[in-house]
């Protein structure tokens, strides 16, 4: 990889001991970062938990977006991409049926 352009991030569920999620928490979590995310251009959603972040401006909220999730114990994976995926769809296409 030469230089990483997109983050591709997905967030987890914080799950009880009994394996239940926790919803509070969850929107809470959700809540936070959908009234950050509307300010910065080129942020895409493909899930509640899943986003498509543009590194040369979307840095500082990828920074912020960890430190939510980790002051309240929500995991988060990150793939770094050299550019957009052009296989993720969201919704997906319908398919068809002969």
């Amino acid at each position: 990889m030469n230089n990483a352009k997109i983050a591709l991030v997905i967030a987890e569920p914080i799950k009880s001991k009994a394996g239940y999620a926790d919803q509070d928490t969850w929107r809470s979590f959700l809540a936070s970062i959908q009234k950050n995310v509307k300010q910065i251009e080129g942020i895409e959603c493909f899930h509640e938990n899943v986003w498509q972040i543009p590194l040369d401006n979307g840095l500082p909220f990828l920074v912020e977006l960890l430190r939510w999730a980790g002051g309240i114990g929500i995991q988060i994976r990150v793939l770094f991409l050299e550019e957009a995926p052009d296989w993720i769809k969201y919704p997906p296409d319908e398919k068809t049926t002969d």
